[in-house]
């Protein structure tokens, strides 16, 4: 799971460094439309965020299955 959270992490950091690299593009008066590719990775943020919650959720469930199981015996 950490693995996902450190992926989920880069790609923020990421994305950031994109934005601020388009932002001192602006300044610089060129203007290249880099709004399609920073939708594209917020829709991907957005995606790997929800598959690390479904992953986290579903550990959960099975710790506390594990654990009635082993209470049970």
């Amino acid at each position: 799971m950490s693995n996902l959270e450190d992926a989920q992490q880069k790609l923020r950091l990421a994305l950031s460094r994109l934005e601020q690299a388009a932002e001192k593009l602006v300044e610089r008066g060129s203007t290249p439309d880099f709004s399609q590719e920073v939708s594209e990775l917020r829709k991907r943020c957005e995606l790997l965020e929800n598959r690390s919650r479904t992953v986290a959720r579903r550990l959960d469930d099975s710790i506390d299955r594990i654990k009635q199981i082993i209470g049970s015996k």
